[in-house]
Parts: C-alpha cells; structure tokens; sequence
C-alpha cells in the first residue's frame, strides 16, 4: 500500500530532469504550430512524432483525447487538424486560415525541410477538408516585442530563446543563461527527457494499482468462491434432506457460511476500494504535477504574441 504513494513524490522529477542522457538525435526538429490551439512537438527525420505538449489553454482542450507521439507526421497532422475542425477552432466557412509553423533543428537545412514538410502537410489537410486557408512561416512579427529585444540581447534567434525557456521550465537547476549556452540537441533532450520521465511515473503509478488489485484478487477470490461452493452444497443438501433435525443443523452451519462469504466479499470490496482511492489520489497528484508545468509552459508563451 505504501508504495503507491511513494510515486507522488517522483512528480517532483518533472521539473527537476538533467540533461545528461541526450537521447535526442542531432537531427530531430523542434516544432511550433499555432492554429489557436499552439502545440509544440519533436519530430525525428523519419517524420516520428516522440513529443507533443499543448502551449495554451486551447491546445490542452485539442490534446486531451488524443495521442500524437510515435504518429508519422502526415498523420498527426491531420489529427490537429481535422480534431481543430471538430472543435472549432478551425471554421472552413471563414475566408480564411492562417497556421503558422516555426522548426529548429541543429542542422538548419534539416530544420527548413522539416518546416517545409509541416505547410505541405497542413496545406493538404486544409485542402482536404475544403478549409479556405494555407500554412506560413513564423515570422519575428509573432513575437512581442520585448521577447525580440530579449532575444537579440543574447544573440539568439526568437525561436532558439523560446526553446531555451521551455528547457528551463523543465529542468528547474537549469537557468536561462546557461540554456542559451547549449545547442539545440542538448535543449530538445532536456524536454523529451522530462516527457518520458513523466510518462514512466504516470505508467508506475497504474501498474503497481494493477499489481496491488490482482494481488488482492488471487488473495479472496479462491475462498470466496470456495465459501460459495460449500453454501451451493448445504442448500442442495437441506433440499434434499427429509430428517428435521439434519435439516437444523445444515441451516445452522449454512447460515454461518453465509454470514463467512458476506464479511470476505465486504472485506474485498473495501481493500479494492481502498487500493482503487490511493491510486486516484496518485493519479490526481500527478496531473496537478503536470497541470502545474503545462500552466508554466502557458504563462511563458504569453509573452509571444
């Protein structure tokens, strides 16, 4: 029983992950694409989506029941989009649409044919679903212009100092000074890891509640169904018994098997659903955990435009 919340405490790695696993290839691009709904996602060059987090309060309403990650990019495309559709956030009866893509990557041809490959996708989605609208680049007039000012004051690009914050957010012995210093490698690791550390609590958390149900299960099941066969055997019995005396003896015995079955199956049903609380009770830490980062997230990228 104690175990389970021991995991509560791990939530705290989420905004303490360090960057000293860099299991992100040189080659993954770092993504933006702000319909209204603004998502951020890492995408490898075999165009696998490892990474997907919402950065406003729209994006967590489009995010919530779908997954993106390991998706190829034409199709997770088409998701956000026709999952924007659905919700509204994209009308095809406007004049027009406007999604804007921004891509970092280490190599800068890559990050340029990733983006390239992004409007391609979202322009045939657009198409596909007669939306009157195309996809553009980011340009530095989507930025506020304190964020622009921000980022020339450390010879950056606006892109590069809006990953060098998200890395910051999720590894808070990070600071911003030394985020800068780092390539943008080292920074799209920093933020998978802290999302595949999140993902591993998450998958703890329900696996040591589904090791902790069916213990329990192998635990009361075999005596109750072993009470429920011996109660099954005296009723046949009594039916079938013609001696009154034999008959009040087999009821007596019945009645305190009976009396046996209903305290083990009520003593079941309240260590189920004690094991079953404790996990909500985790589950529910951990989403404020992650509530928490994804609310950091939004705060910094309000100071986009």
């Amino acid at each position: 029983m104690k175990k389970i919340f021991s995991f509560i405490f791990l939530t705290t790695i989420l905004l303490g992950v360090i960057a000293c696993q860099n299991t992100t290839r040189a080659l993954d691009s770092y993504i933006t694409l702000d319909i209204n709904p603004s998502i951020e996602l890492i995408i490898t060059p075999k165009n696998k989506v490892v990474y997907a987090n919402p950065l406003n309060e729209d994006a967590e309403v489009l995010l919530v029941d779908i997954n993106l990650v390991s998706k190829n990019l034409e199709d997770a495309i088409e998701i956000i989009i026709n999952t924007s559709i659905e919700l509204g956030y994209i009308n095809p009866e406007n004049e027009e649409t406007i999604v804007t893509v921004s891509a970092i990557s280490e190599d800068n041809n890559m990050g340029e044919i990733m983006r390239n490959r992004i409007k391609e996708h979202v322009n045939g989605s657009l198409n596909k679903h007669n939306v009157k609208g195309l996809a553009v680049d980011k340009s530095e007039n989507n930025y506020v212009p304190e964020f622009l000012v921000e980022a020339r004051n450390y010879g950056v690009s606006p892109g590069f100092l809006n990953l060098a914050n998200k890395a910051v957010i999720a590894d808070d012995t990070l600071t911003l000074e030394q985020a800068i210093e780092m390539n943008v490698n080292e920074l799209q690791s920093v933020i998978k890891n802290a999302f595949e550390e999140q993902k591993q609590i998450v998958l703890e958390v329900r696996d040591e509640f589904l090791t902790q149900k069916e213990t329990l299960k192998s635990e009361y099941l075999p005596q109750i169904e072993v009470l429920k066969a011996e109660i099954l055997d005296l009723e046949n019995q009594i039916e079938n018994e013609t001696d009154e005396a034999v008959i009040g003896e087999l009821e007596v015995t019945l009645s305190g098997k009976v009396e046996m079955l209903e305290a083990l199956e009520s003593e079941f049903k309240i260590e189920m659903t004690s094991i079953k609380d404790q996990f909500i009770e985790s589950s529910r830490s951990i989403k404020d955990a992650i509530k928490d980062l994804n609310e950091s997230l939004r705060n910094q990228y309000r100071g986009r435009k």
